[in-house]
């Protein structure tokens, strides 16, 4: 079968490791796979193409389903890891080569999107604020835990003017104090006779 290439282990693998960090194409099962097949590669002594057998492989990862293991096999290929030779006869082992990891280029991801988050005011200028136009203090200080809660951000986008946020709280203050009305009995005399006939 092939011939022994000069592979360094550690290097080989902290390469691994340093292209997957961003590799966001594969996820855990693959990349498990994946150390399972360079730990047979090393017992063949770095030989490409070597045979695999996949109970072996399935179990060295944790894979319990085929299925599983024929995507993630598939996937490694696809993102330039490795190269896949299935058995051209039933019962016979499938080989596989591993690729030399300098070759292999990874696209870019997207960068991650933060959650954005508004400016903080200060809680006592918030207080004050609320004073300044008729509004205890304390109800200041609720504007301000609610606002806080959510990161100074409504429906996803930062609050820049926390005034204005402060302005439509104020007005709908009267809405949050509002007595729920309570539910009417029936109209029922509590003082009926019985022993008058229906």
């Amino acid at each position: 079968m092939g011939t022994p290439s000069a592979i360094n282990y550690i290097g080989h693998l902290n390469t691994f490791y340093q292209r997957t960090r961003n590799d966001h194409r594969l996820n855990s099962t693959d990349m498990a796979l994946y150390l399972a097949l360079f730990h047979i590669w090393n017992s063949w002594h770095f030989k490409n193409p070597f045979a695999v057998q996949r109970t072996e492989a399935m179990k060295l990862s944790h894979i319990g389903s085929n299925r599983t293991y024929n995507d993630s096999l598939r996937k490694l290929q696809k993102c330039g890891y490795i190269v896949y030779l299935p058995p051209e006869q039933p019962f016979m082992r499938s080989t596989v080569c591993i690729q030399p990891l300098v070759g292999i280029t990874i696209p870019e991801q997207p960068p991650v999107q933060e959650k954005r988050t508004g400016i903080e005011p200060d809680m006592e200028d918030v207080k004050i604020y609320f004073l300044s136009h008729g509004h205890p203090a304390d109800e200041g200080a609720r504007f301000f835990f609610y606002y806080q809660s959510f990161g100074w951000s409504k429906r996803g986008s930062p609050i820049t003017n926390w005034k204005a946020a402060a302005q439509k709280w104020m007005q709908n203050i009267g809405s949050f104090s509002k007595p729920k009305e309570k539910p009417s009995h029936l109209h029922i005399n509590q003082n009926k006779n019985y022993g008058e006939p229906l």
